[in-house]
């Protein structure tokens, strides 16, 4: 749909890149979203067991949360984790900026 858009409207590379991320963000927190709530509809230890098996790649990747010993705090946190990628030549944020996110 949006390479259609793209050629129609003879839309820049830099915009026709900035909205495909846009969009695609969008549907990755829309599916979090969903998985978070399916989660929390879960009895407890169930919802424990189940966010332990579908974050496994997010816990044993990440030295901090790797390093976590209860099962507790990584099925509270890992359902919060968004990836994102930022080049090296990228600031993560300015020092008059709230902190409102924690990067690994």
């Amino acid at each position: 749909m949006l390479n259609r858009i793209f050629r129609e409207n003879d839309l820049s590379p830099d915009l026709y890149y900035k909205l495909k991320e846009s969009i695609e963000k969008q549907d990755n927190e829309t599916e979090r979203t969903e998985i978070i709530d399916f989660l929390e509809d879960l009895p407890y230890r169930l919802r424990i067991s189940a966010t332990m098996y579908l974050y496994k790649d997010a816990y044993t990747n990440v030295q901090f949360l790797y390093e976590q010993k209860s099962d507790n705090f990584l099925a509270w946190i890992c359902p919060l984790l968004v990836q994102s990628f930022i080049a090296m030549d990228q600031y993560v944020y300015y020092e008059t900026d709230l902190i409102n996110d924690v990067y690994f």
